[in-house]
């Protein structure tokens, strides 16, 4: 029994015994030889010749998507889509510039919690100052007015009032009395031949010669009077002394 190949080459087209025979077959795009065969219908079933060779490469590249596709597991396409991204975004990122931006990050995080530790300790630290500064005057004034057994009620606003704080060399801090001219340096002693800055206990004596102030010291008289009670005749009253706004122009001239 005579059989005839579905494809054949030049060769095997010149080996055909017949005419007849090589009229079953007609040549391709490629040079190749097909057997040209109606296709046929055998109940549900079609016979006929087919180009296998697109098939078999179909199938080959079916079978290696298998493959790959099992490395995925259970993972859906969309996820290994979108994992694959990321993996490609990833491959873009220079790795020296993901870590100095997050150096820079993480000392900018540092810097913003430092700079907010350092305004609390500020903070702290200005409140303790401001209660230095107060204890300092007012221990100062009072033992000065105590000294002189001045009224301390009556003086000790507008003595503090004429007061500040000032750290020397050693850092100590002491009690200031300010110059009338300029309010923020402390005013130099009325010794001669000092310049050292005033005491406290100078200044307090100078409000005992002033005629504003003396009805505040023991054995002073008010002027206009002969009286030796501070709260008579012309002295300054109990309310002038204890408002520090209303006493400090007579302070600072005290003393002049």
């Amino acid at each position: 029994m005579v059989k005839y190949k579905a494809a054949i080459d030049k060769s095997g087209y010149d080996a055909l015994e017949s005419d007849d025979v090589k009229a079953f077959y007609a040549q391709d795009e490629h040079g190749i030889y097909v057997f040209q065969l109606e296709p046929g219908t055998v109940g549900d079933a079609v016979y006929g010749v087919e180009d296998v060779g697109t098939l078999k490469t179909t199938i080959a590249t079916l079978r290696v998507s298998e493959k790959k596709l099992k490395q995925f597991g259970d993972l859906s396409p969309q996820d290994a889509k979108a994992n694959a991204k990321k993996v490609d975004d990833y491959a873009k990122v220079d790795p020296s510039k993901e870590a100095d931006a997050k150096a820079q990050a993480r000392i900018d995080q540092l810097t913003t919690k430092h700079e907010g530790e350092l305004a609390e300790k500020d903070a702290v630290i200005s409140k303790k100052d401001k209660a230095l500064t107060r204890a300092v005057v007012t221990d100062a004034a009072t033992r000065a007015l105590s000294e002189q057994k001045a009224s301390v009620p009556l003086l000790l606003p507008t003595v503090e009032a004429m007061l500040f704080t000032e750290e020397d060399d050693n850092g100590d801090v002491h009690a200031r009395v300010r110059d009338p001219k300029n309010p923020g340096i402390a005013r130099i002693t009325k010794k001669q031949g000092s310049q050292d800055p005033m005491t406290v206990a100078e200044f307090v004596e100078t409000l005992r010669e002033s005629k504003d102030f003396s009805p505040a010291f023991p054995g002073k008289e008010a002027s206009g009077g002969g009286s030796e009670d501070a709260n008579n005749s012309g002295g300054k009253s109990e309310t002038e002394f204890a408002n520090p706004t209303a006493a400090l122009e007579h302070a600072f001239n005290a003393g002049k």
